[in-house]
């Protein structure tokens, strides 16, 4: 793997007063176009990736192995952790196929969806917790809200947090739904100790919600869709029947609703317009119950599309930040919007400059993170960032990024598919260990450990001043301001 500082940290004025510069960061090639991957073959395709508070990371890549039974991997931080054809039970009737979307907690534990091969076509898919899993394609739900003999017929994605809850997109056929195929946002809590779990039904067809007009008829799928935070709040898009008005929901209650004032009396795009359209828009939740969704705004098509964060339009088509050069913002790709802990956002932007070479990027706030023609990474140009569903996430905290690009190949035509992790300087918690209490003497030890080469999987860095030297004096001394109370 190869680090560099990204060429001329693209630090911007700012575009209003609440606008702030990027902190300084690297940028680290992961993997490219023909890297090693695991031993099991090179590289030919970057797919999904995924990253957590301490850094730790999954990318699930395309290889060149002979056999395309078992040319799928899943690196962990490095190491290979799964693969395509792999055995998840002892006889081996039932092997790995794919997984769906990606999770990572803070704890280093996945919870998702695994097609499998081996089983019947009704029973082909799985939850799983790591490569454990908790119930199959076929189980019949034990909810309380949902009839007896309800089975669950498939699985479109989940979220996890650091309690290992699991929000989960499912397919039911429950007897009371006329249809065969029913959808149901469901809550999963997994306990580890004993591989048990409860479920609970948030939300599922055929049930008018509190604050809409009609029944819910579908959920957003999309890994973009939905999500969860470490207090159990779960975030999600509700497709309403027939041409009753579509909602994003927080917490159990409607908090935007097509049809409904966006804003009333905000001095900007959104002042006393109605949300036109919400359905298949990106949402995102913190774990201090902040959020970010975009959507779509009656009126005037030039500045309708906007993000929207905590109450406020965050940045609106037809905005003209500094990088654009008096060109003006027209799409926010299909991919994405994310906020961490701090209420920053990152998002992927694109403008009106007749040079489409260079008139897309990643931003963090109202900043360029990445842009295509003019960042580069390992000396090649950014030529492609992709701005679609799995193409760039972050880490609760906001200290780590990962985002897939499509570097220019100076000898081939073909650009080389590479992923990349932004990793921002800046002091970890101290709360250092992970479990929740702060400046303890557990932390302590875990730091002194983590130090001496024992990370937990919840752990921050042993370069904890962020400074790219690892585990030196200015590291402890850092930590022990941090656990202070001061400052970094």
């Amino acid at each position: 793997m190869k680090t560099c500082l990204i060429t001329g940290l693209m630090t911007l004025a700012a575009l209003t007063a609440t606008a702030t510069a990027i902190p300084p960061h690297t940028i680290t090639s992961l993997y490219k176009d023909g890297d090693d991957a695991g031993g099991v073959g090179v590289v030919t395709l970057v797919n999904t990736m995924v990253v957590n508070n301490s850094g730790m990371w999954l990318v699930e890549l395309d290889t060149d192995n002979f056999d395309t039974t078992a040319d799928l991997v899943v690196m962990r931080s490095g190491a290979l952790y799964l693969r395509e054809g792999q055995n998840l039970n002892v006889d081996g009737t039932i092997r790995l196929s794919s997984m769906d979307d990606f999770t990572l907690n803070n704890a280093g534990n996945s919870g998702w969806n695994i097609f499998l091969d081996g089983p019947a076509s009704n029973a082909d898919s799985g939850l799983f917790f790591n490569d454990t899993i908790i119930f199959q394609e076929g189980f019949l739900s034990t909810a309380s809200g949902l009839s007896p003999g309800t089975p669950y017929i498939g699985f479109f994605g989940t979220k996890m947090n650091d309690g290992n809850q699991l929000l989960v997109v499912a397919s039911i056929d429950d007897p009371a739904i006329a249809s065969t195929v029913d959808r149901a946002m469901m809550l999963v809590d997994y306990n580890t100790a004993t591989g048990s779990f409860t479920e609970t039904v948030l939300a599922k067809e055929g049930e008018t919600l509190p604050g809409t007009t009609g029944p819910v008829a579908d959920f957003g799928t999309d890994h973009f869709e939905f999500d969860l935070n470490n207090s159990g709040a779960a975030m999600f898009l509700v497709d309403v029947a027939s041409t009753a008005p579509d909602a994003i929901f927080l917490g159990g209650s409607v908090l935007a609703i097509e049809g409904g004032l966006a804003v009333a009396g905000e001095p900007g795009p959104a002042d006393d317009r109605n949300w036109e359209l919400l359905d298949g828009r990106p949402v995102d939740l913190n774990n201090a119950g902040g959020y970010v969704f975009r959507g779509n705004l009656s009126g005037a098509t030039t500045d309708d599309e906007v993000l929207f964060r905590n109450g406020a339009v965050f940045v609106s088509e037809g905005a003209s930040l500094p990088v654009m050069g008096g060109f003006a913002l027209t799409a926010f790709g299909t991919g994405p919007v994310l906020i961490d802990d701090n209420n920053n956002v990152v998002w992927y932007g694109d403008w009106n400059d007749p040079d489409t070479t260079r008139d897309k990027a990643l931003f963090w706030n109202l900043e360029p993170l990445l842009q295509e023609g003019v960042s580069m990474i390992d000396g090649l140009v950014v030529d492609t960032i992709r701005g679609i569903t799995d193409g760039y996430s972050m880490s609760n905290n906001g200290r780590y990024i990962t985002v897939r690009v499509v570097l220019d190949d100076p000898f081939s035509t073909t650009g080389i598919d590479a992923a990349l992790l932004i990793a921002f300087s800046g002091c970890g918690s101290a709360d250092f260990d992970g479990d929740g209490d702060t400046g303890t003497d557990l932390d302590i030890e875990a730091f002194f450990a983590c130090l001496g080469g024992d990370c937990c999987a919840a752990c921050g860095s042993a370069d904890f001043d962020g400074d790219s030297d690892v585990g030196t004096d200015l590291d402890i001394e850092a930590f022990f301001r941090v656990l202070g109370g001061g400052a970094c």
